[in-house]
């Protein structure tokens, strides 16, 4: 039976720690009082030379966006595949114009808070 109770708790740890993004993560909350705006992410993210779209991530890494009612997610699948998510919940493997400009404006916030320009 301890054996058991040992076992259930190894598992729980593990799993807490795999639903926890385990490892670094950077969050970034800003509000000019219009635009309220939420960024976080972990692992490491290569943005595109235009700043919109991801060209890398690695494994396990995620990334998220939110200004106002406005989302954007990205991450990686297992082929390292980077698979965008919308508000509206709709996925794919490229961005259309909207995504791409809070992918930029993303960026712009990451630039703005390492004290760079883009």
């Amino acid at each position: 039976m301890k054996k058991i109770h040992i076992l259930l708790l190894a598992v729980s740890v593990s799993v807490m720690i795999t639903a926890c993004h385990r490892g670094k993560r950077t969050t970034i909350n800003n509000s000019d009082g219009v635009n309220n705006i939420h960024l976080q992410y972990s692992g490491r993210i290569v943005f595109a030379d235009d700043n919109k779209s991801i060209s890398s991530m690695s494994p396990d890494s995620y990334f998220e966006f939110k200004r106002n009612d406005e989302e954007l997610s990205a991450k990686s699948d297992n082929k390292g595949h980077i698979i965008y998510e919308l508000s509206n919940g709709a996925k794919s493997t490229t961005l259309d114009e909207k995504g791409k400009q809070l992918m930029l404006e993303a960026a712009k916030e990451i630039a703005k808070a390492q004290g760079k320009k883009i």
